[in-house]
C-alpha cells in the first residue's frame, strides 16, 4: 500500500542513484522518466517475466519488445529476466515443495534459449542478467550450477543475496 513516491523518495534518501524497474512503476517513458527525475534517479534495468520453458527464443524475443523499448528509452543498461512461465513465487498458498524442476536434458534447451534472448539483448545495448529466484526454475544451487554450464558468456547473472541464501547458494 505504499505510494510510489514514498519508495523513490526513500530511495533517493537512501544514498541510492539508481533503481530497477517496480512492479508499482508506469511503463511509459514519457510519464516516468520526469517521474524519476524528480528523485534523481536513473531506471537501471527492469526485470522480465520470460517463458522460454514454453516458447522459443525468438517468440520471447518478439514478446519481450515492448520491455526492451521503454528500458532503451530510459537509458536502461541492464534487461534483467527470470524465467517464469512455470513458476511459483508469489503464490502463497503453494509449498515451496512445489518448485518446478528441470531434468538434467531439459537444461540443455533451456540453456539455448536464454542464450539467444542474451545474445540478442547484448546486441541491442544493454548487459543481459538473469535474475535466480526462489519458486523458479533456478533456485538452487544445484540450478545455478546447471544454468551456468547450459548458458553462453552473454547470460550474466542479478545477485540476490537472499533468494541466494534461502536457495541454498
Amino acid at each position: 500500500d505504499t505510494p510510489l513516491e514514498d519508495i523513490l523518495a526513500d530511495i533517493r534518501d537512501l544514498g541510492f542513484e539508481g533503481v530497477e524497474l517496480g512492479g508499482k512503476f508506469p511503463r511509459a517513458a514519457p510519464t516516468l522518466k520526469p517521474l524519476l527525475a524528480r528523485y534523481r534517479l536513473d531506471l537501471i534495468g527492469g526485470w522480465y517475466s520470460g517463458s522460454l520453458l514454453l516458447q522459443s527464443a525468438a517468440d520471447e524475443i518478439a514478446a519481450l519488445q515492448p520491455h526492451l523499448e521503454l528500458l532503451k528509452a530510459m537509458g536502461s543498461s541492464v534487461f534483467v529476466l527470470a524465467e517464469t512461465s512455470n513458476a511459483i513465487h508469489g503464490q502463497r498458498a503453494q509449498s515451496m515443495r512445489d518448485t518446478p524442476r528441470l531434468a538434467a536434458a531439459e537444461w540443455v534447451r533451456f540453456g539455448q534459449r536464454m542464450t539467444e534472448v542474451a545474445d540478442y539483448i547484448q546486441q541491442q545495448g544493454l548487459r543481459f542478467a538473469y535474475h535466480h529466484h526462489l519458486g523458479t526454475v533456478v533456485e538452487t544451487d544445484a540450478d545455478l550450477r546447471a544454468f551456468l554450464a547450459h548458458t553462453g558468456d552473454s547470460v550474466g547473472l542479478t545477485l540476490d543475496a537472499g533468494h541466494a541464501a534461502l536457495g541454498g547458494i
